[in-house]
């Protein structure tokens, strides 16, 4: 009989001291995970390329004094180098734009008949819209356009020696093709070819007028995006 006794007080106040135990400290489910994501990169860019250009044949008129106007024979531009820096927004994944500025050095002219000696140079100012095809393994190809302005600049003439230097501002347009690879988040190598249109150039005193100036620009650079 005391055993049952002794039994059935141990049973309650064990029970009581569950309850107890529960009123003073209730379950309570776990905060919800606190949801990441993953850290946003600006769209801005930097960008800075070199290279190499070869003109197309361009056309000069020489307008001599009186009433002479004679059109230069085999003009020939050598090779010139160019060089461009500008910034940019990655739009979305596959379109991105910048402006950027050109420089491109003395190229010589020349004629078959040494009737023709002078140096043309040009400062660019364009606005460039690319389409990014994809990325393959790290390398991602593209094309693109831009318009803009180009400042042309006919200076160190020897031929005709009645000219003197002048410079004249053209409508230029661009077109663009090539490939960047992905060092990092941050960093990409690009190559491209451009072709360009820089529009038309004038010497002083309107002796010399040139039109069909098209480059074929070779260029290596590197991009640079920042990232937040």
């Amino acid at each position: 009989m005391k055993t049952r006794i002794i039994l059935g007080v141990s049973t309650g106040a064990l029970m009581f001291g569950t309850m107890a135990a529960m009123g003073a400290d209730p379950l309570v489910p776990p905060p919800p995970p606190i949801q990441t994501y993953p850290e946003a990169s600006s769209c801005i860019y930097v960008r800075g390329d070199v290279g190499i250009t070869t003109y197309e044949r361009p056309d000069f008129v020489k307008n001599l004094p009186g009433p002479v106007i004679s059109e230069a024979l085999g003009e020939d531009m050598k090779n010139a180098l160019v060089a461009d820096i500008g910034i940019g927004c990655q739009f979305t994944e596959n379109l991105r734009g910048d402006v950027t500025l050109g420089y491109r050095d003395k190229s010589r002219v020349r004629d078959d008949f040494n009737s023709l000696d002078a140096k043309f140079s040009a400062a660019t100012l364009l606005v460039n819209a690319y389409y990014d095809i994809g990325n393959f393994n790290g390398f991602t190809p593209y094309v693109g356009a831009g318009i803009g302005v180009s400042r042309n600049r006919i200076s160190d003439i020897n031929l005709p020696a009645t000219s003197t230097s002048g410079s004249k501002t053209s409508f230029a347009y661009a077109l663009h093709a090539g490939v960047s690879y992905e060092v990092n988040e941050a960093l990409s190598i690009d190559a491209s070819y451009r072709y360009i249109d820089l529009g038309k150039a004038k010497s002083g005193p309107d002796v010399i007028d040139v039109d069909n100036l098209v480059g074929n620009d070779f260029r290596l650079g590197l991009r640079y995006r920042f990232l937040d």
